[in-house]
């Protein structure tokens, strides 16, 4: 079923912990839409012990000895050109197309299917995340 131009659809409870979460939002090939998180209000995005906010951040923005650490484990991030924690999303479970959400983001979606999101981290390491948010899609086109 096609979303009516200009309306906005709220995904349900999303957990940073999960190592993808279903919005239960459908996209259509060659629409285009504008994804914004909100974060739930007493529940912010933590990554270890980091407070980030879903642009994410750079290992370099982190005093040593975490920095290199994080630095280390750069090539094991689910998405390799992204921040670390930055929001991530996807269609239908294809990493083929990926992109980053960020703090907001327009998308023309390229294949049709159930929009998907991920915290970008290493696989092993979501067990530590904290957070909860809400995804909201509007169709612009």
């Amino acid at each position: 079923m096609t979303m009516p131009l200009n309306q906005t659809q709220t995904s349900e409870l999303l957990l940073a912990k999960n190592e993808l979460n279903e919005t239960n939002i459908q996209l259509k090939e060659g629409e285009r839409y504008r994804l914004v998180p909100r974060i739930e209000q007493d529940d912010p995005l933590v990554d270890w012990f980091i407070k980030t906010d879903f642009n994410g951040f750079d290992a370099e923005s982190q005093p040593f000895p975490i920095k290199e650490f994080l630095k280390s484990q750069e090539n094991k991030k689910r998405m390799k050109r992204a921040k670390w924690f930055a929001l991530i999303g996807l269609v239908d479970e294809d990493e083929k197309w990926e992109f980053v959400i960020g703090q907001s983001c327009e998308i023309t979606a390229k294949v049709s299917g159930a929009l998907m999101c991920y915290l970008n981290d290493v696989p092993q390491a979501y067990f530590n995340n904290q957070g909860s948010f809400y995804l909201d899609v509007t169709r612009l086109a």
